[in-house]
């Protein structure tokens, strides 16, 4: 039987200090500031202009999906409880828009959603927003520089690894296919570069001794609709994270490629 530990607790990350010549200082810190209500793992973590920090979703005890949600106050070092998402989801995306609020896109509840629900900060509260043309989790959501966010890859019904992709308009909450990528991905980085195009990177297909780690690139044209490839990194890699640095370039972080 496979057992999965859940986690409730909050920790914060102090980064080391750095002068003025760029160098770093003392070391950073790590301390523990709060529990969550609910133990959860494959949520989404959302910065809120407030400072809060809105956590939504995931899945619970006996890996059930969850609708609740829960709002961090990291300076008073507390956690209170909000109202649900309209729907249960593990696995989906947390997107922050301008103007504040955060569009919740896709997951899994025992089946793959292609619902869109939206929390507002202000009533704190959270509605659904329109569908995406494909129910998927394990994907990215990219806001892109007109606003539209740029969902890609995942997996699908059938728990089949998808190579699509779709613009989702949060004025209309409508989605219009774009793509496709060159290769299903699933556990995959998406970058917004400073010339509004997307960098996607690695990934997977595949379970098990079937799993297949990518270390091709892609760069998604928001003006062509269309991914073209880019150049392969040096080493295969799933479940990265990936950091647009100084020079506008994406830096990308390993993670195992069990």
């Amino acid at each position: 039987m496979r057992r999965i530990a859940l986690a409730a607790s909050l920790v914060l990350l102090s980064a080391p200090s750095v002068n003025a010549q760029g160098r770093s200082g003392a070391g950073g810190s790590i301390e523990r500031i709060a529990s969550l209500e609910t133990a959860r793992a494959a949520h989404t973590t959302t910065a809120l202009p407030s400072g809060d920090v809105l956590v939504a979703g995931g899945m619970g005890a006996g890996e059930r999906s969850l609708s609740t949600a829960e709002l961090v106050d990291v300076s008073a070092a507390t956690v209170n409880a909000v109202a649900s998402m309209t729907q249960a989801r593990a696995g989906h995306t947390a997107t922050a828009l301008p103007d504040g609020r955060v569009v919740l896109a896709g997951g899994y509840n025992g089946e793959y959603l292609s619902s869109v629900e939206v929390f507002d900060p202000a009533s704190k509260r959270f509605v659904m927003m329109g569908r995406l043309n494909e129910g998927r989790s394990g994907h990215t959501a990219t806001l892109l520089s007109d606003g539209r966010i740029l969902i890609v890859g995942g997996v699908g019904r059938g728990w089949s690894f998808l190579a699509s992709a779709e613009e989702f308009d949060p004025v209309t909450g409508l989605s219009q296919p774009a793509g496709p990528l060159g290769v299903p991905r699933e556990s995959h980085t998406a970058t917004l570069l400073t010339d509004g195009r997307v960098l996607v990177v690695g990934g997977h297909r595949g379970r098990r001794e079937a799993m297949e780690v990518y270390a091709s690139a892609e760069l998604y044209d928001p003006a062509a609709r269309r991914f073209q490839p880019a150049a392969d990194l040096t080493t295969h890699r799933r479940c990265a994270r990936s950091t647009r640095g100084w020079n506008w370039r994406a830096l990308h972080r390993r993670a195992p490629t069990r």
